[in-house]
């Protein structure tokens, strides 16, 4: 049996985040998500073809750029046309970079089921989506970056645009 099934995501968000740390992430804007810190990335399946799909398990997993995988299955519910089902896929940033995610959905008879896209191009052996991570050092850069940044605006103000001021009047 023919399925249209298309799978879509949604942007990685943190799972596990500390008070001090989502204030500082605000703060200096910083989204991206750190190795060894968890992600949620929510995994929609729709049924857009004139079959029900009758169910069956849907197999995630995240490649890490060192090799490491992460992986989950989820049973899958019948979908009738036009209806969705949600999983949320969450595990923990192994390595630095990207992590691409891919799929692959079966049947309740264990044969698999072609994934499209939204422009329905089939995603065969292709990764649907992908987590950035950074290292503690790369965040650390960053923050010392924007307190550099902060810092020089101070100064122009302290030594050039106050004196300016001054002269002008």
């Amino acid at each position: 049996m023919t399925y249209l099934i298309q799978i879509s995501h949604d942007k990685p968000a943190f799972s596990d985040e500390k008070r001090r740390t989502r204030i500082i992430r605000r703060i200096f804007r910083i989204n991206d998500i750190q190795v060894g810190s968890g992600y949620k990335v929510s995994i929609t399946l729709k049924n857009t073809g004139n079959q029900t799909f009758n169910g069956g398990t849907l197999s995630v997993r995240a490649q890490w750029a060192n090799n490491q995988i992460t992986f989950s299955s989820y049973p899958v519910k019948s979908l009738a046309t036009n209806e969705s089902f949600t999983v949320l896929f969450q595990h923990g940033a192994l390595d630095k970079y990207f992590g691409l995610l891919f799929a692959e959905l079966k049947d309740n008879n264990g044969v698999a089921v072609t994934l499209y896209n939204e422009n329905n191009v089939p995603y065969i052996g292709q990764c649907f989506g992908s987590v950035w991570a950074i290292d503690e050092e790369e965040l650390l850069s960053r923050y010392a970056l924007m307190i550099a940044a902060i810092s020089l605006v101070v100064l122009m103000i302290k030594d050039v645009i106050i004196p300016i001021i001054i002269w002008l009047s």
